[in-house]
């Protein structure tokens, strides 16, 4: 796992991931997943905290991105389950941000809105078609 770009990936977060309620309602983003499995483990060890605290204050700061990593670096060189379990998260989350999106903007009554591959199906915009 490139942990460098795992750091680039969550310092822009950083600040909304510190002060988020575990459990908050909805899915969790890819990013928050991330996060919510590594949050206990930095909590664990000052020196991680205060390095994720360091980047959430100041994510395009560089060398608290550089203490982050290291912080990280030992923390998966310690648990290497943890490290492959991240790894994977990120892998996904990656693949997720990769990913094509459609968005479509649909407004008025009986407006049909259609989005990404659809090639078939029946359209209808009235109150009595029974499909």
């Amino acid at each position: 796992m490139d942990i460098g770009a795992l750091v680039s990936f969550l310092a822009p977060h950083l600040p909304q991931l510190l002060n988020a309620v575990a459990g908050e309602p909805g899915e969790p983003s890819p990013v928050a997943r991330i996060w919510y499995r590594l949050r206990g483990r930095v909590a664990e060890r000052p020196a991680a905290q205060e390095a994720a605290e360091d980047v959430a204050a100041s994510p395009d700061d560089e060398v608290s991105r550089t203490v982050l990593f290291a912080q990280l670096r030992k923390l998966f060189t310690e648990d290497p389950s943890l490290a492959a379990e991240i790894g994977a998260l990120f892998a996904e989350a990656q693949r997720a941000a990769a990913a094509p999106t459609t968005t479509v903007h649909v407004s008025g009554d009986r407006s049909i809105g259609i989005g990404g591959n659809v090639t078939g199906g029946t359209i209808s915009t009235g109150d009595t078609h029974r499909p």
